[in-house]
């Protein structure tokens, strides 16, 4: 009788769900808008198009001009507590090309030395637990290294009495101490 009543539930939430899609998708989609994404593989030459599941984070162009600004402003600011320093690990490979390019505009060997380390970083190590309300723990995905703008799958370490889920999604460098992540 569990076996039926379960079935049925199941059945329902089945139709339900169709239903939902059925009526969510009998409008026409809304046309893409245009974005530019800053690849890192590719630079700045090869402007694509995003939506939001995209690993990509639209990321404007650094120019010269703000880079200067923001090697000024860094250089007046504390070394490590820096919104200046925050921007340019933003911009992350952008900001790499620039000091290839341009050089660092005389910011001061500490800084400069302390700016090149932190724009060599290209990775994160990702983690994730879900808890249910009683405390146990569901699912597990430990130290996981997932590279900056591009899209990472990965597998869980565990899962108790779930279904696995799918760990996939974007992290980005937000500041030196900060990252975005969507998944």
């Amino acid at each position: 009788m569990k076996l039926l009543i379960a079935g049925v539930v199941c059945l329902v939430a089945a139709v339900a769900g169709t239903s939902a899609w059925w009526l969510t998708n009998a409008e026409p989609a809304p046309q893409p808008q245009a974005c530019v994404i800053i690849d890192p593989t590719m630079g700045r030459a090869k402007p694509t198009c995003s939506s939001c599941g995209d690993a990509r984070h639209p990321t404007p162009p650094l120019l010269l001009e703000d880079y200067k600004q923001l090697l000024k402003q860094y250089g007046l600011e504390p070394m490590t507590e820096s919104a200046a320093l925050d921007s340019l690990c933003y911009y992350g490979v952008q900001t790499r090309d620039m000091v290839k390019q341009h050089g660092v505009f005389g910011l001061d060997a500490e800084r400069e030395a302390f700016l090149r380390e932190e724009i060599t970083r290209t990775h994160a190590f990702l983690s994730v637990r879900v808890i249910d309300e009683n405390g146990v723990v569901r699912v597990s995905m430990m130290r996981k290294k997932a590279a900056f703008d591009q899209r990472s799958h990965h597998e869980i370490d565990s899962a108790v009495g779930v279904i696995p889920p799918e760990i996939s999604g974007t992290l980005k460098r937000v500041g030196l101490y900060h990252i975005w992540a969507r998944f």
